[in-house]
């Protein structure tokens, strides 16, 4: 029995190295009927393995140790189940067989009809292998051989990642490679074909001799992405090809070469990089370009262009934070020209952040690419340096929070005004609930301004003298007053919370030797009705006694869905004169701001802003949000009319909708569609329209895109964008044809306090 229970013990040992390489250590084996347990005998140091079988028995004269019935035998890093087990004292051969499967500590699964592994258990040989890697992908042979523990070769193997019916006469999957060898190198981390065959629904459409890929085991591995092919206006037929390379765990770099008909090809970089403290990536492109007058024609010159964007993060201990962002193009219209984005203006900087518990400061530095025909690159502002602090003592003043606030901007300009403004103020608030349920607020604040002007433009900057310094001492003391009143209603809760903010401020704060660099951008709605400066940035002040006057009523749902009124206006003894006729703000009574929201469930919202004057009850301003966020259905809806631009500060009229989702037509198919739309001038801005299918093994991806912008050497086109993408099989990549199709925006740099 001593014997029996030794070779046992041998047998579960060369299994489980051969499972994971590793060197046993305690052994236990679990027999069934009339065999004893076997327990406890330590082999040699290295990791636990459990032996299960309905029988173990031993051939002292053959020197062959058998398990039958229920095999099972587990280490930490694998499990192999069987019929029928048996090892070989004199040669050291273990052979599996019947319904074997093994499965590793990464997930993989293999499914044999038998194994025979030999020698030191790195060589052997598997009948009718099915391997199962990384959930989805199989790869199956009618015979396979592994040598060195790290290299099988496999005889008439198939390869695909879709899922394959097991009901009769369906069981050809989406696409499959066929080969007559299929090499798995895990020292390379690769899977190499020879006389290979590609399948779509059991049909040959491709024969390659020899090709390469990443094992699908592989988190990592360089090699050729799935490529975007298409046709536009700009770009004539074009293919874009990206080979991605793996250069280390922690940075990688994908070329993407750009090929169209009507231009000359471009090549895109993308680098990405994880260090210590932070990441950052670099996109960028560049081509050899042919020169267009405004019209769009070449005229017979080539010359560089390119772009690069990026974005970085950093920290230095606990409190210390760094980065940088940058967009650059090399001309107003090559972005839009290469179809690489819709972006009119640009901005790029570099900060340092310090923030704890009491102190926040920040040293930034902007820099400005405006890319609209209207914008002068001589009177764009670069921000060098933009220094602000912030300091709130721990302990209160007066039962209140103090803060102290200090800036420093400095705006230089090639042909233009240059400015520079430094600030300090002293702030203080003090919070109370009154034993009515009122709720109180007391504040006041005291700012000074010292600024400094050189080189301004007399129609630009009237009033504005070369070489002045100008200051002015700024202060205002409040009250903001705040009475909910909840009440429970039709099983929810109905709350009506009127709002009064009185605010007592001298007249005056804004001479005209005073230039206004961030304020000149300014819309009144409801965000800032009881903000105590309505201006965002520090230029322009606010002025005056006024009261802000508003209201909030809102109805809790029981499923916490919300229906909501918020609005109100101002009220001021005499017209504030600093803010432009169309800001609804310069009479004693404002125009009315406000916002209703309707959101019934998480999945659902529907918001309404508005402005309306307030003698004729004229909308002056209409905005409406929609949005949903259903497992089959994501839309966005946003309709926007003004009777002026508020962004601009002119009479312009403006109307526009614009409408984008995704919706699900069945588990796999779903159409993605937008649209952009000037109302006020009767003319289409952008539309776009696509189809996708996706489902465990592969992506399949067509966008039509049409734009109607005209823009110097842009004419109105239409791109059609077709990907697709058999996941595993080379490209686990989240890369879309539908980012090409993505609406333009901006980034809002607010300059103030």
């Amino acid at each position: 029995m001593a014997r029996v229970l030794r070779s046992g013990l041998m047998l579960a040992a060369c299994v489980a190295a051969a499972l994971s390489a590793a060197a046993p250590a305690h052994a236990k084996s679990e027999t069934g009927n009339n065999s004893n347990p076997l327990d406890g005998e330590v082999l040699k140091e290295g990791e636990p393995i459990l032996l299960q079988a309905d029988a173990v028995t031993y051939d002292s004269k053959a020197r062959l140790v058998t398990a039958t019935g229920n095999v099972e035998i587990t280490t930490e890093q694998s499990r192999l189940l069987a019929d029928r087990l048996t090892y070989e004292e004199e040669t050291g051969t273990v052979t599996a067989t019947g319904n074997v499967s093994l499965v590793d500590s990464r997930g993989a699964v293999a499914f044999a009809d038998s194994v025979r592994l030999t020698g030191d258990l790195r060589d052997g040989a598997i009948e009718n292998l099915d391997l199962v890697i990384k959930e989805s992908a199989r790869l199956s042979a009618a015979r396979a051989e592994r040598k060195g523990g790290m290299v099988t070769t496999l005889d008439r193997a198939v390869f695909t990642t879709c899922e394959i019916c097991s009901a009769a006469g369906d069981r050809t999957p989406l696409w499959q490679v066929k080969a007559l060898r299929v090499i798995r190198d895990q020292n390379r981390q690769r899977l190499i074909y020879e006389d290979a065959t590609f399948e779509i629904f059991g049909v040959a459409v491709a024969s390659l001799p020899y090709f390469e890929q990443p094992d699908p085991e592989t988190p990592r591995s360089s090699g050729v992405l799935s490529p975007i092919a298409g046709t536009s206006d700009n770009l004539g037929y074009f293919v874009e090809i990206p080979y991605y390379f793996a250069l280390a765990p922690n940075y990688d770099l994908t070329l993407t070469p750009l090929i169209g008909t009507e231009e000359l090809p471009l090549l895109k970089a993308e680098w990405r990089h994880l260090t210590e403290n932070g990441n950052y990536w670099l996109d960028g492109s560049l081509t050899y370009a042919d020169e267009r007058d405004a019209d769009g024609r070449r005229i017979g010159r080539q010359s560089m262009a390119s772009h690069v964007f990026g974005r970085g993060r950093f920290s230095e201990g606990d409190f210390t934070r760094w980065g940088f962002d940058v967009q650059l193009a090399s001309s107003d219209t090559y972005l839009k020209r290469f179809e690489i984005s819709n972006r009119d203006r640009l901005m790029s900087r570099v900060f340092a952040t310090y923030d704890d518990a009491t102190l926040w400061a920040d040293a930034s530095a902007y820099y400005f690419q405006g890319l609209r025909a209207t914008d002068r690159e001589g009177l764009t502002p670069i921000a060098l340096p933009f220094l602000r602090a912030s300091y709130t003592p721990e302990e209160l003043w007066f039962g209140g929070q103090l803060q102290i606030d200090a800036s420093l901007l400095a705006l230089h300009r090639t042909d233009g005004l240059n400015t520079r403004r430094l600030s300090a103020s002293i702030s203080w608030e003090r919070k109370l609930v009154t034993a009515g349920g009122q709720l109180v607020t007391l504040f006041g604040e005291v700012r000074g301004d010292l600024y400094h002007t050189e080189n301004p433009d007399p129609l630009l900057n009237p009033g504005i003298r070369d070489g002045h310094t100008a200051g002015r001492l700024l202060g205002l003391a409040g009250l903001d007053i705040r009475y909910p009143l909840v009440r429970p209603f039709a099983d929810g809760a109905l709350v009506v919370e009127p709002i009064v903010q009185l605010i007592a401020a001298p007249y005056g704060g804004n001479p005209g030797t005073i230039p206004n660099e961030d304020s000149q951008s300014f819309e009144f709605d409801e965000t800032n009705l009881f903000s105590i400066n309505k201006f965002p940035g520090l230029d322009l002040w606010e002025s005056g006694p006024r009261a802000n006057m508003g209201v909030r009523i809102a109805y809790i749902m029981p499923d916490e869905g919300l229906i909501e009124f918020y609005g109100g206006q101002t009220l001021r003894p005499e017209a504030a004169r600093v803010f432009n006729a169309s800001t609804g703000l310069e009479e004693t009574q404002s125009d009315f701001v406000g916002r209703f929201t309707f959101k019934p469930t998480d999945e659902i919202s529907i918001i309404q802003r508005f402005r309306i004057e307030k003698d004729d009850l004229t909308v002056r301003r209409q905005e409406v949000l929609v949005r949903t966020d259903y497992d089959w259905l994501q839309f966005d809806a946003s309709y926007v009319r003004l009777a002026q631009d508020a962004a601009t500060l002119t009479a312009t009229p403006r109307e526009e909708i614009a409408a984008g989702g995704r919706l699900w037509v069945s588990d796999y198919w779903s159409l993605v569609g937008g649209v952009r739309r000037d109302i006020e001038q009767g003319e289409m801005v952008e539309s776009r329209f696509g189809i996708a299918y996706e489902d465990e093994c592969a992506a399949l991806e067509i966008g039509f895109r049409r734009d109607f912008t005209r823009d110097r050497d842009i004419e109105p086109s239409t791109s059609i964008m077709f990907q697709i993408k058999l996941k595993t099989f080379g490209d686990s990549s989240d890369r879309s044809a539908f980012d090409r199709m993505e609406f333009g925006g901006e980034d809002n740099i607010d300059f103030g306090g």
